[in-house]
């Protein structure tokens, strides 16, 4: 259209405003409630003070054991320091109490240096799982976080959306035997055939926009001679199937968050593999946009200088990003130009 010709490539990078990151987690010593968060400009690293600063979580508790004993809503519970502002029980809901899974939500304002010190309704120990959805906003500018907590090496389950349609996706469990290859080859596991023992998995989707629930509690059978095509998950939750080790469960195609609860069936599995897991499978319309607090890059990564650059402040959904757009010339990089 601008008549350039075959010798000039165009690349397209969306930029943050806000660089947000959680400090310090897992956080020291027994007892501790606290989730820290900084916001920074992303431009030049300085403190942004003032931000409102929204969270959204899910705090998956193996034992259920760490949820304030203030509340009396769970035994065992644990006791929460004298001094700690607990959050309201108003702010966030038990999905589940085997295991403890929460889902809660809490605003609060970045001070002089741009931290903001959140208390969550459960103490921090080794067998509990964190996601969390941070939102940061100021002046009409704003910007999402993601962060998970911990990171998962050993899968005792794969997870895959296939679009469908315009209004589902089939979100398909696999045992991870059935993908051998596949992660020896990719280094992430040694011997997945080691997690084919047999998961019972307990998942529930939320829609992004609005508490939109509905859940599944099926067994996935383990071992070579389980069939490996997947039926409705919704079969395995009705019939306990000992005989497959696939399933597919259709849900509306509108953004949100899956949040799977993986059990091991046998308890007896020496090394690393875990005993139970917890996965979030965030899907929709373009999810890279909420889950990536980094640069989004359209376009190849082009060995030369750029001889022409152009940035403006853009909009996508409610997020603000600075696009920068780099025009490249294929036979010299500096290659003169009357107009950018």
């Amino acid at each position: 259209m601008l008549g350039l010709g075959s010798d000039y490539e165009f690349r397209l990078v969306l930029t943050p405003v806000m660089n947000i990151s959680v400090v310090g987690f897992p956080p020291t010593g027994p007892g501790n409630f606290n989730l820290v968060i900084r916001v920074l400009n992303s431009v030049d690293n300085t403190p942004i003070s003032g931000a409102e600063v929204g969270i959204q979580y899910f705090a998956i508790d193996q034992a259920g054991n760490d949820l304030a004993c203030q509340y009396g809503l769970v035994t065992p519970c644990t006791p929460a320091p004298s001094n700690a502002q607990l959050p309201p029980a108003s702010t966030f809901t038990i999905l589940s109490t085997k295991p403890l899974i929460i889902e809660g939500s809490e605003v609060g304002y970045t001070n002089r240096s741009g931290y903001v010190v959140f208390t969550l309704p459960l103490s921090y120990d080794g067998d509990n799982s964190y996601f969390i959805i941070i939102r940061a906003s100021l002046a009409g500018l704003g910007d999402y976080y993601y962060f998970q907590y911990p990171t998962q090496s050993t899968p005792l389950l794969m997870v895959g959306v296939l679009p469908m349609g315009t209004t589902y996706n089939s979100i398909v469990f696999t045992d991870p035997h059935l993908f051998t290859d596949c992660l020896i080859n990719s280094g992430l596991v040694a011997n997945p055939s080691a997690t084919s023992l047999g998961l019972r998995v307990i998942a529930v989707y939320r829609s992004l926009y609005g508490y939109v629930f509905e859940g599944l509690n099926f067994t996935l059978n383990p071992g070579r001679g389980s069939h490996s095509y997947p039926i409705p998950c919704s079969s395995l939750a009705a019939s306990n199937a000992s005989d497959y080790s696939a399933c597919y469960w259709n849900l509306p195609s509108e953004p949100m968050l899956l949040i799977v609860n993986v059990v091991r069936n046998s308890q007896g599995q020496a090394g690393a593999v875990p005993l139970a897991q917890s996965i979030i499978v965030p899907y929709g319309l373009y999810p890279n946009y909420l889950m990536n607090n980094g640069p989004i890059v359209f376009g190849e990564s082009i060995r030369d200088a750029p001889v022409g650059t152009a940035t403006a402040l853009v909009y996508i959904g409610d997020s603000t990003y600075y696009a920068t757009l780099y025009l490249y010339y294929g036979g010299n990089a500096f290659e003169p130009m009357g107009q950018q």
